[in-house]
């Protein structure tokens, strides 16, 4: 007995749709703010689905402005916020759970369907068994955010990366550091 799984757009279930889009902007409003302004500016320059998806990604990126660490030894939390919005309205310096939940929000105030997705990153390879060696260090947050199939290019239905039900794009948000190359 084996089944077959057809892939159906993610617009065929809207109980899922729901889940994947949720987002209190009253509970973040400066990501939802943040969202608003680069949806806009993405939607103004014509750019497609994807470019916007690549533009929120690349948004935390940029050095000046986030940074990576895993010590908050120095960081003075805003109790009243959310410690997503406080993570991004006060501080934006952190890990890369940090970065993931902020960029899934900021994605769903889109209403594009993401989600978190936490794994490894990474292992040891080890000559003498063959075998990958993977650690604590090495585990890691990043974002999943769906793809409609008129958003796929031709490329990703050709690799294989999409489907007739579209596809599921990997994006990390969290910045490059001597950290993050041991762990997240």
């Amino acid at each position: 007995n084996t089944k077959t799984f057809t892939q159906r757009p993610i617009s065929h279930d809207p109980p899922q749709r729901q889940w994947l889009t949720q987002m209190d902007s009253q509970r973040y409003p400066t990501l939802a703010t943040a969202a608003e302004k680069i949806g806009e500016s993405c939607r103004a320059a014509k750019r497609t689905r994807l470019e916007m998806l690549r533009e929120m990604e690349s948004f935390f990126l940029n050095p000046t402005e986030f940074s990576y660490t895993l010590d908050f030894r120095k960081v003075v939390r805003d109790e009243a916020l959310d410690p997503i919005e406080d993570f991004f309205r006060n501080h934006r310096s952190g890990h890369c759970e940090l970065y993931a939940s902020a960029l899934t929000l900021m994605l769903r105030h889109q209403d594009i369907p993401t989600r978190l997705v936490v794994g490894f990153y990474g292992a040891e390879f080890n000559n003498l068994s063959g075998n990958y060696l993977v650690r604590a260090k090495h585990a890691h947050a990043w974002v999943e955010a769906y793809l409609r199939p008129e958003d796929c290019t031709e490329e990703m239905f050709s690799t294989g990366q999409a489907g007739p039900g579209g596809a599921w794009l990997i994006l990390d948000p969290t910045p490059l550091s001597e950290l993050s190359v041991e762990g997240s």
